[in-house]
C-alpha cells in the first residue's frame, strides 16, 4: 500500500512527465516547421531548378536546427528517451550497487545490455555463498559451462546498509572470483552512488597487490565524490535503520572521503581506460552551502573528480527518488553503454 508522502511524490513525478511530453512534443512540431521555411526560402531565392544546388545548404541549417533543438532539450530531460542498441561488451562488467539497494537495482541495465546476444546471461555474485546465481540471488547457480560466455555481473552484498570499509573485501572477493570464472585479466565497473565510495576504497586498498583482476574503465553514476550531507543524517539518525556506520563514513567531511580524495590519483591510474562519472541534475540537493542542483542526494558541482570524464544529464523528477532510481533511467543506461563501448 502506497504511503501518503509516495502518492504524493508518484503524482508530481507524473505531472512533471506531462509537462516534458508536451514541450518535447512542441520541440518536434518547431523543427519540422522551421525545415519547411528554409525549403521554401531556397525555392523562392533560387527557384525549383536552383533549389537542388541549395540543398547542401538546406540540410546543414536543419542540423543546426536539430542541434539547438537537442541544446534546448538538454535543459528539459535528458536522462529519459529511446534506448540505444546494446553493445558488444569487450570484457566482462561488474555492477555495484549503492547504499541500502540490492543487485537488482541494476536489472534494468543488465537486461539491456544482455540484449546484445555477445554479452551473455546476467549472473548474480551473491557474496554470502560464494556462488553465481543466473538472473537474480534465487536463480539457479551456474556451472563453469554457463559462467565462460557472460560478460555481466550484479553483486549481492551481504548486508546492503554497511559501511564502505565493510563492504571493500566483499569487492576483492567478488571480482577475485568473477576473474576465475571467466578467465579474463581485465574487468569493466560500473558504480552507483555510494558503491563507488566502496570501489575507491577498494582499488586504494589493492595497491601493491599481484595476480588481482585489472580495471579497465569503470563508470561512476550519481557518485558520493565528496561525500554527501544525507551521509550527515544517516550518521546522526540512521541508527535505527543500521545505517549510522556507512553514514559516518560517507558524511562530508568524513575522514575516509577525505583519504579517498587525497590518494584518488593513485585510484585513478589503476583504472586502465580511464574513468566516465555520470552525474545527473533537476533537484534540489543539499549541500554544504545550502541547497543546490543536483540528484536529490549528490550536487552536480560535487561529482566530477580530477581526470575523468563527467557526462551530466537533466532529469525531470525533483525529488531525492532521482538519486534512487538514476541507475534505471535510459539515458544512464545510454551514457554507460557508450563509455564501455569505448
Amino acid at each position: 500500500m502506497p504511503t501518503p508522502l509516495g502518492k504524493v511524490l508518484t503524482g508530481l513525478e507524473r505531472g512533471v512527465d506531462r509537462a516534458v511530453d508536451a514541450t518535447a512534443s512542441a520541440l518536434d512540431t518547431g523543427v519540422q516547421r522551421a525545415a519547411q521555411v528554409v525549403e521554401r526560402g531556397a525555392k523562392a531565392v533560387f527557384g525549383s531548378s536552383g533549389a537542388s544546388a541549395f540543398d547542401g545548404a538546406v540540410q546543414s541549417a536543419a542540423r543546426a536546427i536539430e542541434s539547438g533543438v537537442n541544446e534546448v532539450r538538454a535543459g528539459v530531460d535528458t536522462s529519459m528517451g529511446p534506448l540505444d542498441p546494446a553493445p558488444a561488451l569487450k570484457r566482462p562488467v561488474v555492477m555495484i550497487t549503492g547504499l541500502t539497494m540490492a543487485a537488482k537495482s541494476f536489472d534494468p541495465m543488465a537486461q539491456h545490455l544482455a540484449s546484445n546476444a555477445k554479452n551473455g546471461p546476467v549472473a548474480v555474485y551473491v557474496v554470502a555463498d560464494g556462488q553465481f546465481h543466473q538472473g537474480s540471488v534465487t536463480g539457479p547457480a551456474m556451472d563453469a559451462k554457463a559462467l565462460a560466455s557472460a560478460k555481466l555481473f550484479e553483486v549481492q552484498y551481504m548486508d546492503a546498509n554497511a559501511s564502505p570499509t565493510e563492504k571493500a573485501p566483499q569487492i576483492a572477493q567478488a571480482l577475485t572470483a568473477i576473474g576465475r570464472a571467466t578467465g579474463t585479466a581485465d574487468v569493466d565497473v560500473v558504480c552507483h552512488s555510494a558503491g563507488c565510495t566502496d570501489f575507491r576504497l577498494y582499488l586504494q586498498q589493492r595497491q601493491g597487490q599481484t595476480g588481482i583482476v585489472g580495471i579497465d574503465h569503470a563508470v561512476f553514476i550519481g557518485p558520493a565524490s565528496h561525500g554527501t550531507e544525507m551521509g550527515n543524517l544517516g550518521k546522526a539518525l540512521g541508527g535505527p535503520l543500521g545505517l549510522d556506520a556507512a553514514g559516518a563514513e560517507l558524511a562530508v567531511g568524513a575522514p575516509l572521503v577525505g583519504q579517498l580524495n587525497d590518494t584518488w590519483a593513485s585510484q585513478r591510474d589503476q583504472v586502465k581506460g580511464g574513468v566516465t562519472v555520470i552525474g545527473l541534475t533537476g533537484a534540489p540537493t543539499a549541500s554544504a552551502n545550502g541547497l543546490t542542483d543536483g540528484d536529490g542526494f549528490m550536487p552536480i558541482d560535487e561529482v566530477g573528480m580530477p581526470g575523468a570524464t563527467t557526462v551530466t544529464l537533466h532529469g525531470n523528477n525533483p525529488t531525492p527518488l532521482m538519486h534512487l532510481w538514476e541507475v534505471q533511467y535510459s539515458g544512464v543506461i545510454n551514457a554507460a553503454g557508450r563509455a564501455l563501448a569505448s
